[in-house]
């Protein structure tokens, strides 16, 4: 890890309130200056995120945060070196942000290996964001032979000057729907609008609509019922990614000439996507099985236990309705949960290992190494070096 020659005075910028996406950025910035030890985070009347206008007539060297082109422009005039985390990332400031069309490619990717013909994709062009999230996912779902169905959703103003959004559901959403459609909801709160209008009109979630937010916020995804499903986009990854550039740019390194995205770190899955697109009631019940045991240790003799079918005969439908065996779809669940431990924990190898539902370490190193090219101790070092090669 190389170290700046001097210290730097830097600056967390937010034109509002930080909310949850640049909360999450500033403590990977943080995060990034504790191991570099190489910058001082300047606050304001004791406000840690100050705001940009205020920012330019600082004694600071450079900024991160919510900085459009225009003010990028006015620190970059005072001398002040600065990287936008935000939303509206086609402007001209250079910007470091969550990789949209990764995390829309990902969620068709996502709908498709579970077996959805049907799927849609909410129709809200906020920001460039939302947009590239949108095409990407019509994109992926379109190379596989699909056509994506578009929801549109509108803020509205009500006589009494409330905010509220106005939901277009397309025919082929409704209760007695027979095949499951997958919505990609471009983010949790979309998500969260959209479950609770589910539930209004009677559509069960989710075993007639799988709704898919994007962004992974707990108290959005988890304080539900179902809990949400989710894109995780990591923004303390994004944090510590731009800390590493402006560094990079205060020290005089060579500067991108295009904005840097940074991949998202997986699907959440919880049960708002509990489902799969088959009319086979008997594999549907056998994967519910599986997602809520998997990690205990569960063969395949424990879940024909609770079917009526020959292991011959369930296998076939397995295979038929997802394109893999019933113990390749436990070992996929297993392979998950620890790829999550092993990213978002410090849990010895032998720990993840059991916490997964592996019997021995050996056998979880040998399936984690086929399923993602590399052992599980590189995994967690690929996934924790965000910071180290952000500060070369």
């Amino acid at each position: 890890m190389s170290k700046s020659n001097r210290s730097y005075r830097v600056a967390l910028v937010c034109e509002k309130e930080a909310g949850w996406f640049l909360g999450q950025a500033f403590q990977g910035i943080i995060r990034w200056t504790h191991a570099n030890a190489s910058w001082e985070l300047v606050t304001h009347q004791g406000n840690p995120f100050i705001p940009a206008e205020i920012a330019a007539n600082l004694s600071i060297d450079g900024a991160l945060g919510q900085i459009s082109g225009k003010m990028e422009a006015k620190l970059s005039a005072a001398g002040i070196r600065s990287i936008n985390l935000f939303y509206d990332y086609h402007e001209e400031a250079l910007s470091v942000v969550a990789d949209a069309q990764a995390a829309g490619e990902e969620a068709a990717t996502f709908f498709l290996g579970r077996g959805f013909k049907n799927v849609a994709v909410v129709d809200y062009p906020y920001a460039p964001l939302f947009v590239d999230r949108a095409e990407a996912f019509v994109a992926r779902v379109g190379r596989a032979g699909l056509t994506a169905a578009v929801i549109p959703i509108s803020m509205c103003q009500d006589s009494s000057g409330q905010l509220s959004f106005e939901v277009q559901l397309p025919d082929e959403i409704h209760p007695e729907a027979e095949n499951p459609i997958g919505i990609l909801a471009l983010d949790d709160r979309l998500a969260v609008v959209l479950e609770d209008l589910m539930r209004e009109r009677g559509i069960s979630v989710p075993e007639s609509v799988a709704i898919l937010g994007i962004h992974n916020i707990p108290y959005l995804c988890e304080l539900r019922e179902p809990m949400l499903s989710s894109v995780d986009i990591d923004p303390e990854r994004v944090g510590i990614a731009a800390a590493g550039q402006l560094d990079s740019m205060l020290n005089d390194k060579p500067t991108p000439s295009k904005n840097i995205y940074v991949a998202p770190q997986g699907i959440v899955e919880r049960q708002s996507t509990d489902t799969c697109a088959t009319d086979d009631a008997h594999v549907r019940q056998a994967l519910r099985f599986i997602r809520e045991h998997a990690t205990e240790g569960i063969r395949v003799p424990d879940i024909m236990r609770s079917i009526p079918l020959s292991r011959r005969s369930m296998e076939y439908r397995f295979r038929r309705s997802l394109g893999r065996s019933i113990l390749s779809e436990i070992q996929r669940i297993r392979l998950q949960r620890a790829s999550m431990l092993l990213e978002k924990t410090d849990k010895a190898i032998p720990d993840v290992a059991r916490d997964s539902g592996f019997s021995s370490q050996t056998g979880f190193i040998t399936a984690f190494r086929h399923r993602y090219s590399r052992s599980p101790s590189e995994h967690r070092a690929r996934y924790h070096s965000a910071a180290d090669e952000s500060a070369v």
